[in-house]
């Protein structure tokens, strides 16, 4: 809990470019995890690439939801 209001006050301090840079290198990281997991072999190692992928889809709805909820401006460099 401690971390994801760390990262959002984190983030909601970065300028727009780097905002959107930040929550696309996120994105990014999920993407490989993704990609990783559906290319191995061994059971254990896609089931940590796979926890890998879902904690980076956490900590960016958790950006993003901070954005709707007007608790940030700019989390990803859009105004809402």
């Amino acid at each position: 809990r401690n971390i994801k209001s760390w990262e959002k006050a984190y983030v909601a301090n970065l300028d727009p470019a780097s905002r959107s840079e930040y929550v696309d290198d996120i994105d990014s990281k999920m993407r490989y995890f993704l990609y990783a997991a559906a290319n191995t072999g061994d059971a254990q190692h896609r089931a940590r690439l796979e926890m890998n992928a879902q904690h980076c889809a956490i900590r960016q709805a958790s950006l993003m939801k901070s954005n709707y909820d007007g608790a940030d401006d700019q989390v990803a460099g859009t105004k809402v």
